[in-house]
């Protein structure tokens, strides 16, 4: 008999963005996702990983926006356990 290590629990993400426009004012909007991982360091590694790669799948652009985005940063309040499978 071997051991699964390979065991995944569901953590949820509460989250915000801060968007820095091009005019210096300052954007934030909060978010949550359910995400799979093994740990909780995992989950800020695949949060932050897939946020420099597909931001607008993190968060909604403010429609309210008169100036570009100049940067964009996303901050991690809180990861909890929900599930383990």
């Amino acid at each position: 008999m071997h051991k699964m290590k390979n065991w995944k629990s569901e953590f949820q993400i509460n989250y915000h963005v801060n968007f820095l426009m091009e005019d210096a004012t300052m954007i934030t909007k909060y978010e949550g996702i359910v995400i799979e991982a093994e740990n909780e360091k995992q989950v800020q590694d695949l949060v932050q990983s897939y946020f420099k790669t597909n931001p607008e799948s993190f968060v909604e652009s403010p429609e309210d926006m008169i100036s570009k985005v100049a940067r964009q940063e996303l901050i991690i309040d809180k990861v909890k356990k929900v599930w383990k499978h």
